[in-house]
């Protein structure tokens, strides 16, 4: 399973993860979730105070204040779930950002302690060849025009970020002995530019997760 490494040119985190997420290592992450409160803001805009709050998973920022966020559920199960979200806590993000058109991303792996690749089950939620622009007659829209592939999102830098997708590690990979495994996710999205037939591609950060996982079948 070993292969030739694949360069992507993003900021990489690295973290660990059992049933609660350490706060160990070099990364940015949680404790523990913590209170958010609201306040009233100019305009009736209601503050969350505690920010911190969303972002109690493993997450990795880049220079342009992106921020992407790994947090798993079910955890200490063949069922945890890795859950892939993005956002910001330095400035809005307005709509006009756009999942790929296949929900996929540009890496994501599996791997154990010597870096081998595991199996897939199926096929992989991930492509390494985005294309730096891609036509929106690609996404599939409603009637009346507006594309229905999760749509536009953005999310405020006071608020949660927005999910990216959900992904059930035991849908797409057999672990048959239990251990700590790398987890590698790089996500890719697509915005508006200034051409009205294209959107154009922007890479996000890069996470790196250690995961303990458990056999799926014995």
């Amino acid at each position: 399973m070993n292969r030739k490494p694949f360069v992507v040119f993003a900021v990489i985190a690295t973290q660990f993860v059992t049933a609660s997420i350490a706060a160990s290592g070099e990364g940015n992450v949680a404790d523990e979730p913590m209170s958010c409160w609201l306040i009233n803001g100019t305009n009736g805009v209601r503050l969350n105070t505690n920010v911190a709050a969303f972002w109690n998973g493993i997450w990795k920022e880049d220079t342009n204040g992106w921020r992407v966020q790994l947090s798993f559920s079910k955890t200490n199960s063949p069922d945890i779930t890795c859950n892939i979200s993005v956002g910001s806590v330095k400035k809005n993000l307005s709509g006009g950002f756009f999942r790929t058109p296949a929900r996929k991303f540009a890496i994501f792996e599996l791997s154990d302690k010597q870096s081998n690749l595991f199996p897939l089950k199926k096929e992989a939620p991930s492509e390494k060849d985005f294309p730096k622009e891609i036509r929106i007659s690609l996404y599939a829209r409603y009637p009346d025009g507006t594309i229905n592939d999760g749509g536009d999102f953005g999310s405020r830098s006071n608020g949660p970020p927005s999910a990216l997708g959900e992904i059930a590690l035991k849908d797409i990979y057999s672990i048959k002995t239990e251990g700590d495994y790398i987890l590698t996710v790089c996500p890719v999205v697509y915005a508006r530019g200034t051409n009205d037939e294209f959107f154009e591609r922007k890479d996000l950060p890069c996470v790196i997760a250690k995961v303990h996982l458990f056999p799926i079948e014995k």
